[in-house]
């Protein structure tokens, strides 16, 4: 019979509980350089886009503003490593952003 695990605390502290997604703890300071980096990409990419008319670039501008939300996503992940909402969204949207 499988063990039935209770849901994890709201804000439980790193190190005091089995329900860790990753495994371990993700970088806070690659999570907030990163960010930054994909923000302005994001940002110069927009600019261009409008500046230039140049329409067929919004796919640049999804794929970095997916990395951008992904990364803002392992950020936070930094707190609650626990959180399979947080997991899920870092995830989905670093692998569907193209820009690797």
């Amino acid at each position: 019979m499988a063990q039935v695990v209770p849901h994890p605390p709201a804000r439980a502290p790193y190190g005091s509980s089995e329900y860790f997604t990753y495994g371990y703890q993700p970088s806070l300071a690659a999570g907030i350089i990163f960010s930054i980096i994909f923000g302005v990409i994001t940002i110069v990419q927009i600019q261009y886009m409008l500046r230039y008319r140049a329409w067929w670039m919004f796919f640049l501008v999804a794929g970095a503003g997916l990395d951008l939300l992904g990364w803002i996503g392992r950020t936070v992940a930094h707190d609650c490593v626990y959180s399979d909402t947080v997991n899920t969204m870092q995830i989905a949207t670093l692998i569907m952003g193209p820009g690797k």
